[in-house]
């Protein structure tokens, strides 16, 4: 939550100009720049890696005998609850 209302002032200064005997201008600003412009992106492209794993594991069980002991270490492995 913090990063991703994060935000990073980058300081700006604007140029000064001279009409006739007056200058104007010359005022120091920020620029509010988010940390994390993706917003929620992250958060989706994690819990898809996550699954990963789980799939593989299973689909490397499918390859085995059910009842053999590569099959229970792979479907042990997969298991996502």
């Amino acid at each position: 939550m913090f990063i991703t209302l994060g935000q990073r002032k980058i300081p700006t200064q604007s140029a000064k100009f001279t009409r006739g005997r007056r200058v104007y201008g010359g005022t120091r600003q920020h620029l509010p720049l988010r940390i994390n412009q993706a917003g929620v992106m992250p958060i989706i492209f994690a819990s898809s890696l996550l699954i990963i794993p789980g799939l593989l594991f299973g689909a490397l069980a499918g390859m085995f005998e059910s009842g053999g002991p590569l099959f229970r270490a792979f479907n042990y492995a997969g298991m996502t609850e």
